[in-house]
């Protein structure tokens, strides 16, 4: 591969990733992919927990939250010495031939994989990402992929450069459920798993905020200000600024063809803040007690808006999760239809809060990931910095 530099995007799905890489997507500099290989980061972290003896997982991407299996240095480790054969490669594709999560699918994809050689797992991204470009000419070059975070210590490790993009959750789950949402999030889950995967995603950032191949950026902040949000990207890529005329036209897909976004309520490639506190018009008021009951700290942390909950006592978020139902049936038949209002899950929730109300308290359940994580987000319940 020639003289350029590696970089991935990830976060959790509709939290703005499809944007940002097609804004990535139309520098001059930067060639990010949409989600051209997801089974690649799913066979990893499938062969990973094989490897620690746990069964095949129908969600192999971890929330992290209460699972005490493995640590995010133990992933680390396995992908140092994991690699996949030429015909592993091209066995991934063949898989998702017919998967609409794989977004990305030139019309020459065969021949390009024909160069394939397969190898560690760095170099096979690397590799795919390269084969794969949009742009002959890039100076950066990489992909997007949805809910894999857990990846992120591995390729910052390695200096591939990782992004992250984090959303309101209330947003974010209002737009799992609400409009088109279905469409690009597929079959509705509980409530509770997503909020769980919410809070990964903040996890790692927090997990990585000061590694110098490490930026986050919120996607409110990318709608309201997108030229600051974007001049911050391309200084830690080291590469020249958007033009500043450069929304006035189309944002293009990487095939070229005008995008016409990806919204769950309008199709428009514009960006603008319409889309920011949406779940105000569509989320029930005891769906967004039980969102910010269980992400209170992050939500302060991550200065979003007021809450219903700022004020509450112990027992009124007590109540809102025992209140909270869902509102529509949970379509995957991999979770149980009581898993967001379970007693062990309501309790969980409940002892999570009390831990950092009280940090006091020692955590050997292990509920944080470490103890810096736990404090940060206890300073923010608090009020401080």
């Amino acid at each position: 591969m020639p003289d350029a530099s590696c970089l991935f995007v990830s976060g959790m799905g509709r939290s703005g990733t499809t944007l940002l890489d097609k804004l990535l997507c139309n520098h001059s500099q930067l060639s990010v992919l949409s989600q051209p290989f997801p089974y690649l980061f799913l066979k990893a972290k499938r062969d990973f927990l094989k490897s620690i003896g746990e069964p095949d997982a129908a969600q192999p991407l971890s929330h992290y939250f209460l699972d005490n299996r493995y640590q995010p240095d133990d992933l680390q480790r396995f992908l140092e010495s994991y690699g996949l054969t030429a015909e592993d490669v091209r066995g991934l594709f063949a898989e998702m031939a017919d998967y609409d999560g794989q977004y990305h699918k030139p019309p020459d994809l065969a021949e390009r994989l024909q160069a394939a050689s397969g190898g560690a797992f760095l170099e096979t991204y690397r590799q795919l990402a390269w084969i794969l470009r949009h742009r002959e000419s890039a100076a950066w070059y990489g992909a997007k992929e949805t809910h894999c975070e857990e990846f992120f210590p591995f390729f910052a490790q390695h200096g591939v450069k990782c992004l992250a993009i984090v959303r309101d959750p209330r947003d974010v789950i209002a737009s799992f459920h609400y409009g088109t949402g279905q469409r690009y999030g597929g079959r509705r889950r509980p409530t509770l798993f997503y909020i769980r995967n919410w809070r990964k995603s903040v996890m790692f950032l927090l997990l990585l905020e000061n590694h110098p191949d490490f930026h986050w950026l919120r996607y409110e902040d990318l709608v309201s200000r997108p030229e600051v949000t974007l001049r911050k990207i391309t200084d830690f890529l080291g590469i020249d600024g958007f033009p500043t005329d450069f929304r006035q036209d189309s944002l293009l897909q990487q095939d070229g063809r005008p995008w016409n976004g990806n919204s769950s309520y309008a199709s428009s490639n514009v960006m603008n803040e319409q889309s920011v506190g949406r779940y105000r018009d569509w989320l029930p008021s005891s769906m967004r007690r039980y969102i910010e009951c269980c992400c209170l700290a992050e939500l302060r942390l991550l200065e979003y808006a007021e809450t219903e909950t700022d004020s509450a006592t112990a027992e009124d978020t007590n109540r809102a999760w025992e209140d909270f139902q869902e509102p529509f049936p949970i379509e995957r038949t991999d979770f149980a239809a009581d898993y967001s209002v379970s007693q062990q899950h309501v309790r969980q929730e409940q002892r999570r809060l009390l831990l950092l109300r009280e940090p006091e308290r020692d955590d050997p359940e292990g509920y944080f990931l470490n103890s810096r994580i736990r404090e940060r987000l206890s300073r923010a319940l608090a009020g401080l910095a």
